[in-house]
């Protein structure tokens, strides 16, 4: 559960950014709330669940906490992400700023992990807090939740950063199967590079003092002609006895040795734990690691790609309409991506990780020349944390298999060669998975290449705002689709991209009747966006003629701000534009006194200057009865002039004012 805990956090912050329904949206308050009490029912749930199974276990097995009051912790969050508007008040508050979102929408589980651990202290499971002040106990469970959310987090803060930059993520947009096969191949490796010194500063591990113990574990490392840039020691007030190698690169690899570990075995075990540590560094296991990561990056993204083809046909097949057929499809593909990643921990991943901690034991008995150094290490660390007649884990055989290993190693040669081969045959097949990841993904890179010319293109019409240009791109579309039958669907998507641009234009000009004419065809599309596009039009004409849709506008607002909370999958100047158009348009009805208020939950965002055009900013200013700015009204005049429509709906809903002489 350690492992899968992190991808499952993740994944649910990622999940709460989308909205959850029309059915329950707390607002701001409500959600607030719920952050605030989450961490004290994560703090009951452990204290009840915790005496219960105190009562009923014996005390050498009190250690590990139940895997049961874990997934109601889990559960706990779930509820909050998805159940809330939590994750949509971060984002008002942090401004979707590139990894702000994640971290901070991450503090409750922090606190929950913080007070879980507060009842962990005050019931003392076996003494393992003996010494500690509360406010050492909070530290450490802090530094070892981060631990294990570091990772995904700096991925993601690393990918957001790349999409923040507009001509990027315009850029990216157009090749998007090539930009989720980039970041397989790039930002996992650049991960791997980095960790050791976020994992150092998350733990504030020390280097390891002068002494005998450092110059013993030097001249071992000399003496097997491998070791780590530093050897670090942290501290945990002597209740982990753990350690780990970190690091890829020479001048950043890492020995972590905790405090319990150097304290608690005698000189000739921990040279046996140093040992077992830097065989992960002699044997490449990290790099083994790090290859079998981006494989399986490689096959994520070419499961999220053909997958959604592959679902989008099964729907179609048993007569669906589309908007059925894709939600068949999104739900298909997050399905089998959750059941791929939990087949990879409990499958490959589990499997090879137990190979290479063997893999390392037989190291350790070879650099030591004897087995019982590090039998014996193993057997004290399994007293201290009461596991020693555990069954294996996921990443470990139990203490018991793994000495049976070491002596089958040493006593039959037969073993020692048939292991030997194994641990070949597994780099091998890291190999083959990664070059078979590279040949599934690479299988629709023409396409894909081809594909985002055609939308770069587009994008290079649209700010141009050349018909002929547009012209050539549908052009260039047409052929590609009579040769192949799969781009077919971009065709279609660039027609439909092709009749929105040219709907827009229609109206910016004035020439609303064309307007009207071509927002009619938008809504006849299968895509939910280009609908969107087309009733908005229809619904600007209609205000602007004196003939507001009032449902239509309640309708398209509440859609857009629930849209709002996935922006990153939007183009966040077209929401701008978007939302100010609304924004005006409410103002114009309501002006005629043809609109009746309706409470919209996205109605206060109407407020966030960055989401308004500057003539909706003034207008939000003159209807607040501000000032308003002389460098502001300057661009709210030269966006009337542009966009005729918008200046029209300014007119509309303040007749006295006048952008002349101002």
């Amino acid at each position: 559960m350690e492992i899968l805990s992190p991808i499952v956090v993740v994944l649910l912050v990622q999940f709460g950014k989308y909205p959850s329904g029309i059915w329950w949206q707390p607002d701001a308050g409500i959600s607030l709330v719920a952050a605030l009490g989450a961490p004290i029912a994560a703090a009951l749930l452990t204290y009840v669940g915790m005496r219960g199974w105190r009562r009923r276990t014996p005390r050498t097995e009190r250690v590990r906490e139940p895997f049961i009051l874990y997934g109601l912790h889990h559960g706990l969050l779930a509820a909050l992400l998805l159940g809330t508007e939590w994750v949509a008040t971060v984002q008002d508050w942090t401004r979707d700023l590139p990894g702000l979102v994640d971290i901070v929408a991450l503090l409750p589980w922090l606190a929950m992990r913080v007070a879980h651990g507060q009842v962990l202290w005050t019931l003392d499971q076996a003494g393992a807090h003996g010494g500690w002040t509360r406010r050492r106990a909070a530290g450490a469970q802090l530094q070892v939740t981060l631990l294990s959310l570091a990772p995904m987090l700096l991925i993601n803060a690393l990918r957001e950063l790349v999409l923040w930059v507009p001509a990027w993520r315009g850029l990216l947009s157009a090749y998007e199967p090539l930009t989720a096969l980039g970041s397989a191949l790039l930002l996992t490796p650049f991960f791997f590079v980095v960790s050791p010194l976020v994992i150092r500063w998350i733990l504030r591990a020390k280097p390891l003092p002068a002494g005998e113990t450092r110059s013993r574990l030097l001249e071992l490392s000399s003496r097997v002609k491998f070791g780590p840039s530093q050897i670090l020691r942290w501290d945990t007030n002597g209740t982990i006895p753990n350690a780990f190698f970190i690091g890829l690169l020479p001048g950043l690899r890492y020995v972590v040795l905790t405090d319990a570990i150097l304290e608690r075995l005698r000189p000739a075990d921990l040279d046996a734990v140093y040992a077992h540590e830097i065989g992960h560094g002699a044997r490449r296991h990290l790099l083994c690691f790090m290859v079998v990561a981006t494989a399986f990056g490689l096959w994520t993204a070419a499961l999220a790609e053909h997958g959604q083809s592959f679902f989008l046909n099964l729907a179609s097949g048993l007569g669906l309409s589309p908007k059925e057929s894709s939600l068949v499809a999104e739900i298909g593909v997050y399905a089998s991506l959750a059941l791929m990643i939990l087949g990879f921990i409990l499958g490959a991943f589990g499997w090879i990780s137990r190979r290479f901690e063997t893999e390392a034991d037989l190291f350790a008995v070879q650099a030591l020349g004897a087995p019982a150094p590090i039998q014996h290490a193993l057997e004290e660390i399994g007293l201290h944390l009461g596991i020693l007649r555990r069954k294996g884990g996921l990443r470990h055989f139990g203490i018991g298999q793994r000495i049976g290993l070491m002596n089958r190693w040493l006593h039959e040669p037969e073993f020692r060669a048939q292991f030997n081969r194994l641990m070949k045959r597994v780099r091998w097949m890291i190999v083959i998975m990664f070059v078979l990841g590279v040949g599934v993904s690479a299988l629709g890179w023409s396409k894909h290449w081809q594909t985002g010319q055609l939308l770069t293109s587009l994008n290079q019409a649209r700010a141009t705002r050349s018909p002929e240009a547009l012209d050539t791109v549908l052009a260039n579309a047409a052929t590609l689709a009579e040769t192949d039958e799969g781009y077919r669907v971009v065709h279609e998507a660039l027609v439909d991209s092709a009749l929105d641009m040219r709907a827009e234009w229609a109206l910016e000009s004035g020439d609303y009747s064309k307007a009207v004419e071509l927002a009619r065809k938008l809504g006849r599309s299968t895509d939910e966006v280009v609908q969107f596009n087309g009733e908005r039009i229809r619904l600007l004409v209609e205000v602007l003629r004196g003939r507001p849709a009032l449902e239509t506008l309640r309708t398209l607002s509440w859609t857009l701000a629930l849209w709002l909370r996935a922006s990153r999958s939007f183009d966040r100047e077209s929401i701008k534009e978007t939302f100010s158009e609304l924004y005006l348009a409410d103002l114009a009805a309501s002006r005629r006194e043809q609109f009746v208020e309706v409470e919209w939950f996205a109605r206060p965002r109407f407020e966030r200057s960055e989401l308004l055009t500057p003539l909706a900013r003034v207008a939000a200013e003159l209807e607040a009865g501000n000032a308003v700015k002389t460098s502001l009204i300057s661009a709210a005049k030269a966006e009337a002039a542009s966009f005729r429509h918008r200046g029209a709906l300014f007119a509309l809903a303040f007749p006295d004012f006048s952008f002349e002489g101002r």
